[in-house]
């Protein structure tokens, strides 16, 4: 608790950030969209306004070497969850992606995001994921 608490994706690399690629063919005409990852957001509800931080894809390469270092990406609890639904604080992941495609002559870029919520047991003792 009062302690920032580093975020970061595991695996990391093109599995969670991408590219990723697909097509689809149909009467001839081939579409190929390519989605990577921007950035993420990421919200807790420990507060009365859950504070939303913006995390770029070099913020979230992995563990840090000093976990007393202020995060690139984290969230500092400031009270313990255990009066909390459940004794847990729900920390939302959203996911903002970029995805270009082309087709039939036409190009285009789309932006999308996808969403995960995780429970966050914080106590005074080391943070717990369920």
């Amino acid at each position: 608790m009062n302690t920032a608490t580093h975020l970061w994706l595991t695996p990391t690399g093109t599995s969670q950030t991408g590219p990723h690629t697909a097509s689809a063919t149909d009467r001839g005409l081939t579409v190929t969209i390519t989605a990577t990852l921007d950035h993420l957001t990421v919200s807790a509800d420990d507060t009365p306004r859950p504070v939303v931080v913006s995390c770029g894809l070099g913020d979230l390469t992995g563990p840090p070497a000093d976990p007393f270092t202020e995060p690139r990406c984290g969230h500092t609890w400031t009270r313990t969850s255990q009066n909390e639904a459940g004794g847990v604080f729900t920390l939302t992941v959203t996911h903002h992606w970029i995805a270009t495609w082309t087709g039939g002559g036409q190009s285009g870029t789309l932006t999308t995001q996808t969403t995960a919520t995780y429970p966050i047991a914080v106590t005074d003792h080391p943070i717990t994921l369920h």
